[in-house]
């Protein structure tokens, strides 16, 4: 989970996906900010029995804008130069279920990704650092590093001139003479209920390489003192948060190729009930690859042990 692969970079710019709509029934985490929502179909709803004549071209208009097919990717296979190409499949693998495509580089670096009206271009420097991602309504995402190619910052703009060696930005990971990480920010804003501004920062202590305790504060307030433990190959078994009476743990387990096999969270930070089917703070999802060691599937299961979500992946080399 570096924080330098850019798998972890992008940040979808799609219609929310099947998870990020099962994480909208659970409740947001204390301190953070509550967006305002928006949805234009109730307005349009209410206008309709005043506007008798127009019903018909209304209810149509409706039914385009929300059941466009999922499968419209612009084919761009010959506009880039790629090695091969991941497409991602929900549930199933059918033309009707492809949710989006990424496009690698040689190198097996991700250069390019293709989804539901959305397109993103990831752009690196000569140490393979990603600099630079590019994508919808023209969105910059500018990330920064140190001398010593640590992950430092980034700094967003829709402004296409806009240059990285003059602009000013904030940092928010900072490392030690050892290039470990040992302090990051993870949130800010206003609260909702108050309107204090809160930080959110995480810090963490090593032993040798290792992160052994990280701490987590709102402002001035520990919210969570986290331990971690490993296994004999140096892969993470457990991050065992902890405040008071409250307890978040992320179990993981591997496989013989040392990749990531099951990740489980628990929790009782957040009530569960009868009527919950799904909680952020407590599922698991299973990993399975191909025997190259490339993701095939990953599965999310509830609290129940019930499939929430599956996402299936192929591959296929640039066609010449």
């Amino acid at each position: 989970m570096s924080s330098n692969d850019p798998l972890n970079q992008i940040t979808a710019l799609s219609c929310p996906s099947r998870e990020n709509q099962a994480r909208g029934k659970q409740s947001k985490p204390r301190g953070a900010p509550t967006g305002a929502k928006s949805n234009l179909a109730p307005i349009f709803l209410c206008l309709i029995p005043k506007m008798n004549r127009l019903k018909p071209f209304l209810l149509l208009l409706i039914i385009i804008s929300s059941c466009q097919s999922r499968n419209e990717f612009a084919d761009i296979s010959n506009q880039i130069d790629f090695a091969y190409k991941q497409l991602k499949y929900s549930d199933k693998v059918s033309e009707e279920n492809l949710e989006g495509i990424k496009y690698y580089s040689k190198d097996s670096l991700l250069i390019e990704t293709v989804g539901f009206e959305y397109r993103t271009k990831l752009i690196y420097d000569d140490n393979n650092n990603l600099i630079e991602t590019n994508g919808f309504r023209s969105q910059r995402k500018l990330l920064f590093y140190d001398k010593n190619n640590n992950f430092i910052g980034t700094y967003y703009t829709s402004d296409s001139i806009v240059d990285r060696d003059t602009i000013k930005f904030k940092q928010t990971r900072f490392y030690n003479s050892k290039n470990q990480l040992t302090r990051e920010h993870i949130h800010s804003g206003n609260n909702l209920v108050n309107g204090e501004y809160f930080e959110i920062w995480k810090k963490y202590e090593y032993l040798e390489n290792q992160i052994i305790k990280e701490i987590e504060t709102y402002n001035t307030d520990t919210i969570w003192i986290g331990k971690y433990t490993y296994d004999k190959n140096n892969n993470l078994l457990e991050i065992s948060r902890r405040l008071a009476d409250k307890y978040e743990i992320e179990i993981f387990s591997f496989n013989e190729l040392n990749k990531i096999k099951t990740r489980t969270i628990v929790s009782n930070e957040h009530k569960i009930d009868k009527h919950t089917s799904y909680s952020v703070n407590n599922n698991r999802t299973e990993y399975l690859y191909y025997e190259n060691g490339l993701i095939k599937e990953e599965t999310r299961f509830n609290h129940l042990g019930e499939e929430v979500w599956k996402n299936i992946y192929e591959y296929e080399p640039k066609k010449y």
